[in-house]
C-alpha cells in the first residue's frame, strides 16, 4: 500500500491532536461550560476534518485570521486579527491557546517543500493590558 503525503499529514494531525484532547479533557474537567480554545491562524476545516475525534466534547473555538470576516455559531466564532495584538481580548478569555508552526519553500517553482515543528516548547506569557511587556522564553 502506498502511502500518500495527504494521509500521513492526516495521520500526524490526528496524532497531536489527541495530545491537545488530553489537554482539553484536563480543563474540563475544571470548568462550567465548553473549553474554550483560541486558535491563532487556525481554519474551520482544519477542526471539522477531525470532528470525530472531539465532537463529543463541549468545545468553542475562536478563530484568529488575517483578513477573515466575522462568523459566529455554536462552536465556532471567526475574527480579523494577528497574534501582535490580542489586546480586545481581557485576561483569561480562553482556557486554552492552539497554533502550529509550519514553513513552506518554493523551489524555483520545481517542487514545494512543506515543513511542520513537530516538536517546541516554550512560554509565552501575554499582558493585554501592556502589551510591550509581553514575554517569549
Amino acid at each position: 500500500m502506498k502511502v500518500g503525503p495527504k494521509v500521513h499529514g492526516n495521520n500526524f494531525r490526528r496524532a497531536k491532536l489527541k495530545l491537545f484532547l488530553d489537554l482539553v479533557d484536563k480543563v474540563a474537567a475544571k470548568t462550567n461550560g465548553p473549553v474554550r480554545v483560541l486558535d491563532i491562524g487556525g481554519t474551520r476545516e482544519y477542526w471539522t476534518s477531525m470532528a470525530d475525534m472531539w465532537n463529543d466534547r463541549e468545545i468553542h473555538f475562536t478563530l484568529i485570521n488575517l483578513g477573515a470576516a466575522i462568523e459566529d455559531d455554536n462552536q465556532f466564532s471567526s475574527r480579523p486579527g494577528n497574534a501582535c495584538d490580542l489586546s480586545e481580548y481581557a485576561d483569561n478569555s480562553f482556557d486554552i491557546v492552539h497554533s502550529n508552526i509550519a514553513f513552506f519553500i518554493d523551489h524555483l517553482g520545481f517542487s514545494r517543500v512543506i515543513g511542520v515543528a513537530r516538536g517546541f516548547e516554550g512560554t509565552f506569557e501575554f499582558d493585554t493590558a501592556k502589551p510591550e511587556a509581553s514575554s517569549l522564553d
